[in-house]
């Protein structure tokens, strides 16, 4: 089957915009397309990672649905690969990822939306970068 490798897109869906690289796309001799993620990782144990990985995949499946080639023929299975202590394949659901993107769209609009300070420390903009933090503080100003 055909193997693509290093897959760029750029969309818009539910008016957010999707970009990002997919790491390889195959289809198989079913003609069926599979979405392939790796990670040089191992299967996180936490519930909340693996379900992170599990919605980047998803939002991958929707994005290609925009690219002309898999229009009438998106891909029907994802797959993330753990490449850590060997080689282990985990099969994801692609479920629509756009009922995800709507709520993100309707947060990010509104005022309840907090913004995820988890990176400041690393962030160029945080110590030690330009002092000049574009995500304005809940409390009004800059971090």
């Amino acid at each position: 089957g055909d193997l693509l490798r290093e897959v760029p897109f750029l969309c818009r869906e539910e008016g957010v915009l999707l970009r990002g690289q997919i790491d390889l796309v195959v289809r198989g001799a079913d003609g069926e397309w599979t979405l392939a993620d790796y990670k040089a990782s191992r299967p996180p144990r936490a519930r909340e990672k693996r379900e992170r990985y599990e919605r980047q995949l998803q939002g991958y499946a929707l994005a290609l649905r925009g690219v002309p080639m898999f229009r009438d023929h998106p891909p029907a299975r994802g797959v993330l690969v753990y490449l850590d202590s060997g080689v282990e394949v985990v099969e994801v659901p692609l479920g629509s990822a756009r009922a995800l993107l709507a709520r993100f769209r309707r947060g990010t609009e509104g005022e309840d939306w907090p913004p995820d300070r988890s990176h400041c420390r690393a962030c160029p903009f945080g110590p030690g970068g330009t002092g000049s933090c574009p995500v304005p503080s809940p409390a009004g100003g800059r971090p």
